[in-house]
């Protein structure tokens, strides 16, 4: 990659989650509660061949999602991240029908995530549901990583 093809990985994937959590967190702790939810990716929690700054910055999210899921406990502000596996999306689209026949036959549901299943689930870890979760990555994969 050259260095502005990396500069771009790191600010969007971590410089823009670092900012953003920020300028949110100072509401949250004068409210005295709150809930941050990271989009991480499963290639994060298990590297993927041909994107490895990519996952290295999603795996970084993680870490942070976990560090400020301590630091920021305290204050009744929950940090947890969503990782979704591959989903419906322009970029699946884009995929040859042989790559993505590929993902469904390693995927253990045998598809796709709808792009509402993952935002259920980040709804699940920012609303009352998943009041006592906080610094845990939720993959939300179809048992692709498993």
């Amino acid at each position: 990659m050259r260095g502005e093809d990396i500069d771009r990985v790191l600010d969007v994937n971590l410089r823009g989650a670092i900012l953003l959590t920020q300028a949110c967190v100072k509401n949250m702790i004068r409210r005295g509660a709150g809930s941050v939810v990271n989009i991480s990716s499963v290639n994060g929690v298990r590297g993927h061949s041909g994107v490895s700054l990519y996952s290295a910055t999603k795996a970084t999210l993680d870490g942070m999602t976990r560090s400020l899921a301590r630091e920021l406990g305290p204050r009744n502000i929950r940090v947890n991240s969503v990782a979704p596996g591959y989903f419906e999306s322009d970029m699946v689209r884009d995929l040859p029908e042989e790559a993505t026949a590929r993902i469904r036959r390693r995927t253990p549901l045998g598809r796709l995530a709808r792009q509402s299943e993952i935002a259920e689930a980040v709804y699940f870890l920012a609303g009352p549901q998943g009041s006592f979760i906080t610094g845990r990555v939720l993959v939300v994969d179809g048992g692709l990583t498993c």
